[in-house]
């Protein structure tokens, strides 16, 4: 990780460690990574963190306290369909199951891949 993280940064590392994410498996602060945040009176209240893949968005992070998740959804599928495209990738750990299922449910995305612990899901952006 880059030793030059500011607060927005640290806060979401210390949310995305409260999920049981490793520091390897952090892409905050990455070159080509975008992180954008959801604050509430100068907290971070959730993010989500986007890259390019095979042409779409793929979202790496999306995390939230659980007051966020509506607006947080809400906000993801806004800035998915500012970037003109059709469908995203969403990846999340195979072994949460209950965020899979909510994922799932939540951003009408279904499975397409897994891969190393991770389920790949696809979302069709213009949905929902």
């Amino acid at each position: 990780m880059p030793g030059s993280l500011g607060p927005q940064e640290v806060a979401c590392q210390a949310l995305l460690l409260a999920e049981g994410l490793t520091p390897e498996e952090m892409a905050i602060g990455l070159p080509g990574h975008t992180t954008l945040y959801c604050e509430e009176a100068g907290e971070i209240r959730g993010f989500f963190t986007l890259r390019e893949e095979h042409g779409i968005p793929y979202v790496l992070h999306f995390c939230g306290r659980p007051e966020m998740g509506w607006r947080l959804v809400k906000a993801l599928k806004s800035i998915l369909a500012q970037t003109g495209a059709q469908q995203a990738i969403i990846n999340v750990p195979t072994a949460k199951t209950k965020l899979l299922r909510a994922t799932m449910r939540a951003l009408h995305a279904v499975p397409y891949a897994e891969q190393d612990g991770h389920t790949f899901l696809m979302m069709e952006v213009g949905h929902g």
